[in-house]
């Protein structure tokens, strides 16, 4: 179903309508009152939701793509996500989450509220924490169950976040993932052609998103990386060993050694052969 999009509100408008016995407030948890523990790499996906999500990690960590940003969250950090957001968590692990479901509309319609953000993210969360558990205990006892206190306690939680939500990082790859990427290509046999989604798949992102953080990182797509670094490898073979150039072509796995010699050409302004000479 597609999500209906939300109504934006301010900070201080959010927690007005929030605090409004008004406006209605529907609260779920996730698959296991309280908590679950994901399989190994977990993913829920790209979706779009109408309900606002809080997912808290209790131990190990996890890694979250949510509105092209792409961070880790470590133990102890806590991240919510707004309707209509598209987002992915995943893990090598599994990691203990804690994961609270709410969905805030005015009396007069069902379309969603949430703060004027896609997304708030917490590195690290304690108080946080106490406050999900409270919510979590709370709502699992239907006997006890206090809507006013449901209410207080999300208003406690928007607080933190909008006082503490820290940014996750610079949108480029980082130094580590980079080092992933030189280890796969350096450990490639040289005549195995080497793809985007290959390079996606070593530093766990989605092939649209790693592209995009690529090319600001080296100004270039994935591809034309991967090209250079093959002819990077020929001019290695055409100054230190004796093969011919149809070989070298064969040896980088090129079935086409006139395409191997108009990209070498392209890259470097002359032949493969008049680069030798």
């Amino acid at each position: 179903m597609r999500a209906s999009s939300p109504r934006h509100l301010s900070p201080s408008g959010w927690l007005e309508h929030l605090a409004s016995a008004k406006n209605r407030v529907r609260v779920r948890v996730g698959i296991v009152p309280g908590h679950f523990h994901p399989p190994p790499e977990w993913d829920t996906r790209s979706r779009r939701i109408e309900e606002h999500l809080i997912y808290f990690f209790a131990h190990e960590t996890g890694r979250a793509e949510i509105d092209g940003d792409s961070f880790e969250c470590p133990r102890g950090s806590c991240c919510w996500v707004m309707p209509g957001t598209t987002f992915r968590f995943f893990s090598n692990k599994s990691p203990l989450i804690w994961r609270f479901r709410f969905s805030l509309t005015t009396a007069k319609g069902n379309r969603p509220l949430a703060p004027d953000r896609p997304y708030y993210f917490l590195p690290h969360t304690p108080a946080v924490a106490e406050i999900v558990q409270a919510v979590l205990a709370e709502i699992t006892r239907q006997d006890r169950w206090q809507p006013a206190a449901i209410r207080a306690w999300l208003i406690q939680i928007s607080i933190f976040f909008f006082r503490s939500s820290a940014p996750p990082g610079p949108r480029t790859l980082t130094t580590r993932q980079q080092e992933a990427l030189r280890f796969l290509v350096e450990s490639t046999s040289p005549d195995t052609w080497l793809k985007p989604r290959d390079m996606a798949n070593a530093v766990d992102l989605s092939l649209d998103y790693f592209s995009r953080l690529f090319h600001r990182t080296h100004a270039r797509s994935p591809r034309q990386w991967l090209v250079q670094e093959r002819l990077f490898y020929a001019v290695v073979l055409l100054q230190e060993t004796p093969l011919r150039i149809g070989q070298i072509a064969q040896r980088l796995g090129y079935t086409n050694p006139h395409l191997f010699s108009r990209q070498f050409n392209a890259h470097f302004g002359r032949s493969p052969r008049a680069y030798r000479s």
